[in-house]
């Protein structure tokens, strides 16, 4: 059975090949368990939304999960509006 191994800074996870999964805040794919290189494409995607920082709304999902608040019906929604304010090198600046 192949795996995905992804890094970040919750540490290393592995995820079963062919099964949909999210990249959390500031992970990366290690190894895509395939023998070769991951996609050169999906790499210069991830480079980019890693030069332009983490959601706010990202932010504020990772913590309230930490403190083990439980999402209501509205968070997704909350949490999309509040990823057009990006947090980068700790200055925050709002999409366009």
């Amino acid at each position: 059975m192949n795996t995905v191994i992804l890094e970040g800074p919750q540490g290393r996870r592995e995820v079963i090949s062919g099964i949909r999964y999210h990249l959390l805040p500031g992970e990366r794919v290690i190894d895509s368990g395939e023998g070769g290189d991951t996609n050169p494409d999906n790499k210069k995607l991830q480079e980019m939304a890693n030069a332009q920082g983490m959601g706010v709304g990202d932010l504020v999902a990772k913590l309230t999960k930490v403190f083990g608040i439980k999402p209501c019906a509205s968070c997704e929604q909350r949490r999309r509006v509040l990823n057009k304010l990006r947090i980068n090198n700790w200055k925050i600046t709002k999409e366009k």
